[in-house]
């Protein structure tokens, strides 16, 4: 075989992971803007590919949200850094993570509203919710950790596990959906879960 052949399958396969890419990043991209639920011919025309080659490169809409979530998880990790000192002052901390997290939490909400009811049948969309969630959990603890520390173990527990309810993106739909909170009366509220779990004044 010479190397012109060889090359042949390393191509087709990068030409068809382009597609791929092009086609979930053409669905996350209506859903942002405003389409809930995209059909496959919306997001082939997005993508510039005929409709049938949505269905060539994915099985079904489960597998095309799974790469979709995996572009959405690439978009989001540099935003999940967060630059703080660990031992500044509490005030200061609780701020810069207020803020921090409401960034992140309007910045997924278009995507987990479309995909709030697959969680329980998808097992890669459930995969990689889980896998945000325990970002989040071990971020929070990290920045709270001096005030988690006066407590008790048994009270630390369980102002971990409230942190981690408080601060979730289901909380936040609830303030900024249900209740239809402006997004600063949003983080007020958040602000104020965060001191009362933590018992501070």
């Amino acid at each position: 075989m010479n190397k012109e052949n060889a090359a042949r399958p390393d191509g087709r396969r990068a030409r068809s992971d382009r597609s791929r890419n092009a086609i979930a990043t053409a669905m996350l991209e209506l859903i942002v803007e405003g389409t809930p639920h995209p059909s496959a011919r919306q997001a082939a025309e997005r993508a510039g590919v005929s409709p049938r080659l949505v269905f060539h490169h994915f099985k079904d809409m489960e597998a095309l949200y799974g790469r979709l979530m995996t572009l959405q998880s690439e978009r989001l990790r540099p935003l999940m850094e967060m630059d703080m000192a660990l031992h500044a002052p509490f005030e200061e901390r609780l701020s810069v993570f207020a803020d921090h997290r409401v960034t992140i939490l309007e910045f997924i909400s278009p995507i987990r509203k479309v995909i709030i009811g697959t969680e329980v049948t998808s097992p890669v969309i459930a995969a990689e919710l889980d896998l945000f969630r325990e970002i989040k959990r071990k971020q929070a603890a990290a920045v709270f950790a001096p005030e988690l520390s006066r407590l008790t173990a048994e009270e630390a527990g369980l102002a971990a596990s409230a942190l981690q309810l408080a601060t979730s993106w289901s909380a936040w739909h609830s303030l900024r959906h249900h209740q239809k909170l402006p997004l600063e009366k949003a983080e007020t509220v958040l602000i104020q879960m965060i001191r009362s779990i933590l018992k501070m004044p």
